[in-house]
């Protein structure tokens, strides 16, 4: 084990995005989608407490520096891109990547393509962490 020390990269990250989602819940009913920064608000606070956890037993993983760094930096951004490209379609009215909580609208041609890109890159990151910190658990005794 790399040390006993929890991951404080993590936490403080989490806390940082419980903080933002929580103030920029303040402007939900000002938005061009309130539905979506509702849903925003939901995927931060779930996120941060995700980091939040991670960094608490992130000891316990058993990977080799560089995959360990990686799973981290693939977490933090799965947690920051899914928060952010979701408020980014709520301020804007890009709804197409988000047709539940958005309904018909759609944004202009940027604000799609800014947010199709960021929730894409939020599956592939999040696959990609789980498949490392899956890996690093399994390295277990």
């Amino acid at each position: 084990m790399d040390s006993l020390l929890p991951n404080f990269t993590l936490i403080r990250s989490g806390l940082i995005l419980l903080l933002i989602s929580v103030l920029a819940a303040i402007l939900t009913p000002y938005l061009a989608l309130p539905r979506l920064a509702l849903s925003a608000h939901s995927i931060g606070i779930t996120s941060s407490l995700l980091l939040i956890c991670l960094g608490i037993i992130w000891q316990l993983l058993r990977l080799p520096s560089g995959l360990k760094t990686t799973a981290q930096a693939c977490w933090l951004f799965s947690a920051f891109a899914n928060w952010g490209g979701t408020l980014v379609a709520a301020i804007t009215g890009a709804g197409g990547m988000t047709p539940v909580a958005a309904g018909n609208s759609t944004g202009s041609l940027i604000a799609e393509a800014i947010v199709t890109t960021l929730l894409t890159l939020v599956v592939v990151t999040t696959l990609l962490a789980l498949s490392l910190t899956l890996r690093g658990f399994n390295n277990q005794p």
